[in-house]
């Protein structure tokens, strides 16, 4: 005779918050079902995310001042209920998940390209910069940030500018009209060749000829100013609410060592390539002026990071760029964005990077991160050897 079984009794309701409070938690809590914030704090902190992140102070800054206290399990999940943000560092969902090991192995690949030595180089004559000075900066698409060495050390951007400078040409004027003027191609040739391809056009928006051209399609019916106004908030937009600089120095040095970018100027116009709008004396100053906006890799990091986000700023979630300009800008940072060296740069290492004679390179993860380096110290194709270093010993 089967013996009749009681069903198993429904849990209660205490038993299915404790059950709730031990899954969603990634830390354990004391005996009256509370944690010291010290600990709720660094668990968002270790993830990556700065306590002082706009997207997470205003929920945080209540409990920041009592760092010496304890928070409740309720307290703590209602502030991840109201700030996803929150809610994906202490689940680690964000872009990086295990954010503290992949530091680990970031600076250990840092270190291993730093003790490979960079003093072969030569810091350019254009530039007054310390050669004692390098830096390494990430940041991914959820804003998780690193930064490493003297990542608040200023300097000129210069060829970096080029893909912005693109990148803000696309969006005022259209693909079609964009590459009316300028091709899309690798050169072939040295970086500084005075030469335009078989049509008369620049080879590709990065090289000089082609940067020049882009900068002169950028509203050259309008003012100077407003011109480079726009540049600027463009920058601005990208960092998420930091601030880009200018380096009024650098650009008067520009000014006057400009006898080759003017020759491709000249050769432009003589082609019929050049917009018939605006002098070419203009368009070389807001071409000067772009190069000489000033940053640190800590910014250019967020810069990156908008590249590899699809052209959304990761800090704002303002979409600054459509993705379809930021996918051709990176194609083009793969094919010609390390001058000379672009080839053996996709061949030995395989992701879109711009290098800059100032001794920067940024480099692009789609949909993971966006990274610069700096070290003055370039060589013969003008790339950072200690950039290039660090970018061999991430894969």
């Amino acid at each position: 005779m089967a013996v009749k079984k009681d069903p198993l009794p429904e849990p209660r309701e205490a038993d299915q918050e404790e059950e709730s409070q031990t899954t969603w938690l990634p830390f354990d809590l004391d005996e009256s079902g509370k944690l010291p914030v010290q600990v709720f704090l660094d668990k968002i902190r270790s993830s990556g995310i700065s306590l002082q992140d706009q997207r997470v102070l205003p929920d945080l800054k209540h409990i920041l001042a009592e760092s010496h206290k304890l928070i409740g399990y309720e307290e703590a999940e209602n502030l991840a209920k109201k700030n996803a943000l929150i809610e994906a560092s202490l689940c680690g969902t964000l872009a990086i998940p295990g954010f503290e090991l992949f530091c680990r192995d970031f600076k250990a690949c840092v270190s291993s390209a730093r003790s490979l030595g960079f003093e072969s180089g030569s810091v350019r004559n254009v530039f007054k910069a310390d050669p004692s000075k390098w830096a390494v900066s990430l940041c991914t698409i959820s804003g998780q940030c690193l930064n490493l060495g003297d990542f608040n050390e200023r300097f000129p951007v210069m060829e970096v500018a080029r893909p912005i400078i693109y990148a803000v040409n696309r969006s005022i004027n259209g693909k079609q009209s964009v590459h009316k003027h300028v091709g899309y191609e690798p050169s072939g040739r040295a970086f500084d060749d005075i030469a335009l391809n078989s049509e008369g056009l620049p080879h590709n928006p990065y090289s000089a000829a082609g940067a020049i051209m882009c900068s002169a399609q950028i509203f050259p019916e309008k003012p100077q100013a407003e011109r480079f106004d726009y540049i600027m908030n463009v920058w601005n937009r990208l960092l998420g609410g930091d601030v880009a600089e200018f380096n009024n120095s650098q650009y008067l040095t520009l000014k006057q060592h400009s006898d080759q970018d003017h020759c491709l100027a000249y050769l432009m116009k003589e082609t019929g390539a050049l917009p018939e709008v605006g002098s070419i004396a203009k368009n070389l100053e807001f071409y000067f002026m772009n190069l000489s906006v000033e940053m640190t890799t800590r910014k250019l990091s967020y810069v990156a990071s908008c590249l590899a986000f699809n052209g959304i700023c990761p800090f704002t979630g303002e979409q600054i760029f459509a993705s379809s300009v930021v996918r051709d800008c990176l194609s083009l940072m793969s094919s010609c964005g390390s001058n000379d060296y672009s080839g053996m740069f996709q061949f030995d290492i395989g992701f879109p990077s711009k290098t800059s004679s100032s001794g920067i390179i940024l480099g692009v993860i789609p949909n993971v991160l966006g990274f610069c380096t700096y070290h003055p110290k370039v060589n013969s194709e003008l790339n950072s050897l200690f950039g290039l270093n660090v970018c061999k010993s991430l894969v």
